[in-house]
């Protein structure tokens, strides 16, 4: 598996010789340096030299502590993934001394989530298990994952999703809060919806932005009202997000799922999200008292997406297949 080329147009670099190992690192470093970045993705992480792997990223760390480096591992399987994760207890041959992984179990779980009615092992009773088992994924329990609803090599998740607004609101709202590291995928905000096949789709240009273009999906007048929605939507939460401590820094707590109905929370000891995803094709109204563990101390919240206040949190309404998004305050 880590011997011979990935493709016919990716050659093999022999890592184990100690020349071209120390040029790699050197090369690696002066990137760094270079340009400055504070991350690096490491494609087809599983099809190289572990040895040489594990070697490099504590030669890069030890440059740079606290350095990002995440690898795609497209793998099936949750414990075929958090084998590759570092200070892991699957992998006793190498630490890979890798902050986390593309998180393709996550994005799987994803796409069952909108196209199963909910159930103990489907829909969003699918992610609540996923995230159970986070403990495989060792010291971090996957909070440096990097999670996406789709990327260059998948088909669009609005596709995923039958081009289904609601469907395509609610992931996202799941991607912005839970644990991870959020990636998007140039195009989706504006509902691009290419299947994988053939590749090439998935990776056309985003209409706009240059001149004679006949569409300019940069500005809302050339987007459709639909789009429109959708990048308002995502516009709103990753500006949230972005400066939200109990999603930088927070715990995750999660409930079982219950008629269909999947509650969550992100909190620190001084804020706290509550998230509520609602799976059912019909409106829902949640009575919010087995949740008081995590809602003592707050009487009050703000929904993200509206903005409105809620006076109470004793009873929720909810919107069919929906994500309700709750900023908690005392």
């Amino acid at each position: 598996m880590t011997d011979g080329w990935f493709d016919t147009h990716m050659p093999d670099l022999n890592q184990r010789n100690p020349l071209v190992a120390k040029y790699l690192t050197q090369w690696t470093i002066w990137w760094i340096e270079e340009m400055q970045v504070d991350a690096i993705r490491l494609d087809t992480y599983s099809y190289a030299d572990q040895t040489f792997l594990s070697q490099w990223a504590l030669d890069v760390l030890q440059e740079y502590p606290g350095f990002t480096l995440f690898a795609e591992v497209w793998v099936n399987g949750l414990g075929v993934q958090g084998y590759y994760n570092g200070n892991n207890n699957l992998n006793r041959n190498v630490n890979t001394h890798l902050s986390g992984v593309l998180d393709f179990e996550m994005n799987w779980t994803l796409g069952k989530l909108v196209n199963e009615d909910p159930g103990w092992n489907s829909g969003n009773g699918a992610l609540y298990l996923y995230l159970c088992q986070d403990y495989l994924f060792g010291e971090n329990g996957g909070a440096d994952n990097v999670i996406f609803l789709d990327n260059h090599d998948m088909s669009r998740f609005y596709e995923v999703t039958g081009k289904d607004l609601d469907k395509m609101k609610m992931a996202t709202g799941i991607l912005l809060t839970t644990r991870g590291i959020p990636q998007w995928f140039y195009g989706s905000e504006i509902l691009m919806d290419e299947p994988a096949d053939p590749m090439d789709r998935v990776r056309e240009d985003f209409p706009g932005g240059w001149p004679g273009d006949t569409l300019n999906k940069f500005t809302a007048a050339d987007r459709s009202p639909e789009e429109n929605t959708f990048f308002q939507y995502l516009r709103t939460l990753a500006r949230w997000h972005a400066q939200e401590p109990a999603l930088k820094n927070g715990k995750l707590m999660q409930f079982v799922p219950d008629n269909g109905i999947y509650v969550y929370f992100r909190f620190t000891d001084d804020a706290s999200v509550m998230v509520i995803v609602n799976g059912n094709a019909e409106e829902q109204e949640l009575d919010t008292a087995r949740f008081r563990e995590r809602l003592h101390g707050y009487t009050s919240a703000v929904n993200i997406e509206s903005g409105a206040l809620l006076k109470s949190l004793e009873v929720l309404q909810l919107p069919a297949m929906s994500t309700t998004i709750l900023k908690l305050h005392p």
